[in-house]
């Protein structure tokens, strides 16, 4: 696996691997923040109030005297992983929602669809804030305002590729065969949509 990945790596562009290269630097750096800030993030000095950038604080200081470097290198590591939990959570549980409303149908695609539908009919944005609003401040309130507003792009993505895949001539197979729904859901089509649902989410902790 690790071969298969150097060989993709090499056969990247240039500037791809550039890219790549420096999203997995920051990656690594925000993980170890703790361990390469400088400084404590919140400790304050009145006497460095506002200093330039210099040897003792390469990014200067904040309007508190708190060093920037170590408050960009704590905040990076905050920011990714409250993206990626929302994408994790948001991802699973809207193609989850997509694949049973794409398989089942009937019924089960109308109520699915309209719960879409009206999550969808409010700004993402506005309906987030609302809802950090009634739950209160803070970032684990916020995060789950987020999940709340990101699932249904996922749940609209993997219904309509379910509806194509159930076509397929491997899941009529897998029916005539006698595979249960849950095994022909989760062994047949969720593999072969799979890539699709990732590149996606991939995608979307970026705009997170």
């Amino acid at each position: 696996m690790l071969r298969k990945a150097a060989r993709a790596v090499h056969h990247m562009p240039p500037l791809l691997r550039l890219f790549a290269g420096a999203s997995v630097l920051i990656l690594v750096v925000s993980l170890f923040a703790a361990q390469l800030a400088p400084y404590d993030p919140y400790a304050t000095d009145p006497q460095l109030i506002l200093q330039p950038p210099s040897a003792a604080h390469p990014c200067g200081t904040d309007n508190y005297g708190r060093d920037l470097l170590s408050r960009i290198l704590f905040g990076a590591r905050t920011s990714i992983c409250a993206a990626l939990l929302i994408i994790l959570v948001a991802a699973t549980g809207g193609s989850l929602i997509g694949l049973l409303a794409g398989f089942f149908r009937g019924r089960t695609d109308a109520l699915l669809m309209r719960i879409v539908d009206i999550v969808q009919a409010f700004p993402s944005l506005i309906l987030a804030i609302a809802v950090a609003g009634i739950l209160g401040g803070g970032l684990t309130n916020a995060v789950l305002a987020l999940m709340l507003t990101t699932w249904t792009q996922y749940a609209r993505l993997a219904r309509s590729m379910t509806l194509a895949a159930a076509e397929e001539t491997y899941v009529q197979a897998a029916r005539l065969s006698g595979c249960s729904s849950t095994r022909i859901l989760f062994a047949h089509i969720l593999p072969n949509i799979a890539g699709t649902l990732v590149t996606t989410a991939v995608m979307h902790i970026s705009t997170m």
